[in-house]
This record gives C-alpha cells, structure tokens and sequence, in this order.
C-alpha cells in the first residue's frame, strides 16, 4: 500500500502558515528524492533477466516511477554476485583474478599470441563480478560463456522521479516527521520569504540529517543480514 505525499502539507503549513500549497508540494518532491537517494532505504528485485553467451553488458530497466541508483545484491543461478567497480578492477584484477578459474577471450591474442589478461576479456562459466557503467547498466565480470535463461537476478536500490505522488505505507509511516522537518527547514533557509527564519531552520535540518542517517543505519543492517558478498566501491553514490 502507498500513502499519499500530499498528506504531509498540512503538517507542513502548521510550521510555515504564511507557505503557499504551491511552494511546499515542489519542495516535497524534492525532500522526498533526497531522502531515499541519501538512505538507499528502498530497494526492489528487477525481473530475473536472460544471460546470453558472450554477452557482457545488460539494460537495467527503472522500476515505474523510479530511477535505479545502484544495484544492492544480485547472483547469477545460485552464485552470489559480487558488486564492484571499474577502478577497483583495475586496480586489483591480478588478485582478484587468482580466486576463479577464468580464461580469456581468445580474439584479445596479441601479435606474440599471448593473451592480454585484463578484466574486460576474462571469461567465466558463471561470471563472479557485477558493476554499473551507469545506474542503467550492469556489466559480468568475466564474460559469460554460456547463456542462463532467467539467470541474472538483481536487487537494485532506486528513488523516486519528480513525477512521485506517493510512497510505500511503511516508509510514510516511519519517516514522516523527517520528511517534514527537511521540508520545513529547507523553505525556512530560502531567504526574503515570509516564513525566513535561520534559526528555527536549522533545527528542522538538524531533525532531517538525524532521519536520513537512521534509515541509511537501517538500510545497511538489512544488507549486512542479507550476508551478502560487496566489494567496496563509491560507485552512484
């Protein structure tokens, strides 16, 4: 179930009643936004997606009324994904390499006939690695050598587009007094306005920070319950 955004006005103009409707809807939008961009506190599985042999690229489609931010866990069959990055591959593929049975794609061959063994040609039975190019694309490492119908499986952290006119009755529920205190604040800063006032501001903003970095907590407890294998990125951050 979705509660509706809009419900948070009145609890809203009870902090700003010189703000207009107007002012305070766009402003929720974008507290809104921030708020699960900055938590990750909403995640969701994408449809299991085919792997296909010698494929190493796959189209991550946006949930609808989201854009996916990063992915949150994934595995390819039963093997769990590790989530990487393309610094961090080459910054430690000669370690990373010796843990899996990798060979290399043989079209990589130099004029001396030896393979070059980097990441981008290493290939893999069930490839062990996963990372983003961008938020809508999430690259194997190795390169598949087999196709696995329905065999990518992906959790993937999104937010909400300015088109959001609700959320999860869960998250309205246990975050509502954050949302509004970020709203509140952040009209208070805007200066020449009726309702500037620096001082109470920074006190909702203060309320706001405390919210957002409880649900991060919150969201980082489920993942480390999840035991999931990461490898450390700043990746779509």
């Amino acid at each position: 179930m979705a509660s509706p955004i809009s419900n948070l006005i009145p609890q809203i103009l009870q902090h700003l009643p010189s703000g207009t409707e107007i002012a305070i809807a766009q402003k929720l939008k974008e507290v809104v936004i921030d708020f699960f961009k900055r938590s990750h506190i909403y995640a969701v599985d994408l449809a299991a997606i085919n792997v296909v042999a010698d494929t190493a690229e796959y189209a991550l489609t946006n949930p609808s009324g989201f854009q996916i931010k990063h992915i949150k866990s994934g595995s390819i069959e039963s093997a769990i994904l590790r989530i990487t990055s393309e610094d961090q591959l080459d910054l430690d593929w000669e370690t990373l390499s010796k843990q899996f049975g990798f060979t290399y794609d043989p079209s990589s061959l130099s004029a001396t006939t030896n393979p070059i063994q980097t990441w981008r040609v290493a290939v893999s039975d069930t490839p062990p690695f996963v990372y983003q190019p961008n938020p809508n694309m999430a690259r194997l490492v190795g390169i598949p050598s087999r196709s696995i119908t329905g065999g990518l499986l992906l959790k993937v952290v999104c937010y909400p587009t300015l088109a959001v006119t609700t959320i999860d009755d869960w998250i309205y529920n246990a975050y509502w007094e954050t949302l509004r205190s970020g709203v509140v604040g952040m009209l208070k800063m805007m200066p020449e306005k009726p309702y500037t006032d620096l001082r109470t501001a920074q006190a909702f903003l203060d309320a706001y920070e405390d919210g957002v970095q409880e649900a991060a907590s919150h969201s980082m407890r489920s993942f480390q319950r999840n035991d999931r294998p990461h490898l450390r990125c700043t990746t779509y951050r």
